[in-house]
């Protein structure tokens, strides 16, 4: 049970996304700014995650220097800054489904660069690295705006940061909170020129602020918690790959909030997306088992090394004792 936790929990947090991806599409279309749309949920989850980091990471907290600083800075602008607000402007040209299609584009671009960076390894001659490629290969056929396209590709470099970031920060609340505290900052700034309208900063009893604080405290609190915990765990591949799904749930939830219809070729393409995914965890597991395979093959020869060391200094000790005497 224990090994299928980051699985759940990766299926956990497309679940949580798709309820954001349909909420925030209605509040868009009824007059929510996505500028500061992105400003309140951060502050919102600041203000959550900022006393449990405080508390529970006071010990194990790293210190922070100029360098971690700014790493935090590059991930916070990534993954929060570009990626939402470039998003949420696509978004607001197209549909939930259409967008969350898109993001059959992050495993793909978030396999590449994790390759390129060493972090994963592929032999393409071996049944498992096929499978990992072809998992991948699968995704591409999905093409759409530039926007969201873009924002995808910023999510992905997000993905692939976050691993560097916690070699030299590993406090997950505070590295969290962090980052929604520069998003919160950078996204104001943005906010503040783009929209000058003191009125925009107006909040009311209404579903954009459902919208706000279901994504500040579902989304940018405890998924992006639950996230780092997942990379920390499994890399930014593993992630990454679980993104097709997120098409799969909107497009469910589409045909109950907005009354859109589910074709044959949409009950098939989510099936080819199934197999993908179902692909990369088979040749993921299969690269691991190898790898621990590897790992107590070594073990073991450490361990008859030392062993025939400890039998050898037997008969020495008992020739200088026999000499002593």
């Amino acid at each position: 049970m224990k090994s299928c936790t980051p699985h759940l929990v990766m299926v956990l947090v497309q679940l949580a996304y798709g309820g954001s991806n349909i909420l925030i599409k209605i509040s868009i279309e009824k007059g929510l700014n996505q500028l500061f749309f992105v400003v309140y949920r951060h502050l919102i989850a600041l203000i959550l995650l900022g006393p449990f980091a405080y508390v529970l990471e006071r010990k194990q907290r790293p210190s922070l220097s100029f360098s971690i600083i700014m790493k935090i800075f590059v991930l916070s602008s990534l993954g929060t800054t570009i990626h939402l607000n470039v998003y949420y402007a696509g978004l607001a040209y197209t549909s939930p489904t259409v967008a969350t299609a898109l993001s059959n584009f992050i495993p793909t671009l978030t396999f590449v660069i994790a390759v390129v960076l060493g972090m994963e390894k592929v032999k393409l001659r071996s049944a498992r690295g096929q499978a990992k490629v072809l998992g991948h290969a699968k995704d591409e056929w999905i093409k759409g705006s530039a926007l969201i396209m873009i924002s995808y590709i910023a999510w992905s470099a997000w993905l692939i940061l976050q691993v560097v970031v916690y070699k030299v920060y590993p406090a997950r609340l505070s590295l969290n909170a962090m980052i929604c505290f520069f998003a919160s900052l950078q996204s104001s700034v943005i906010a503040l020129y783009f929209g000058r309208n003191p009125m925009l900063w107006r909040l009311e009893w209404n579903v954009q602020l459902l919208t706000i604080v279901y994504s500040g405290v579902v989304i940018s609190a405890l998924v992006y918690y639950l996230q780092t915990w997942c990379i920390s765990h499994k890399g930014p591949v593993f992630a990454a790959m679980f993104s097709p799904l997120l098409l799969v749930i909107v497009a469910l939830f589409s045909a109950v909030a907005f009354a859109e219809r589910l074709h044959l070729g949409s009950l098939i393409g989510a099936l080819v997306i199934i197999m993908g995914l179902y692909c990369v965890l088979w040749g993921k597991r299969a690269d691991g088992q190898l790898e621990g395979a590897s790992e107590d093959g070594r073990e073991e020869f450490s361990a008859n090394k030392t062993l025939e060391i400890s039998t050898n200094d037997g008969p020495v000790m008992n020739r200088i004792s026999s000499e002593k005497k």
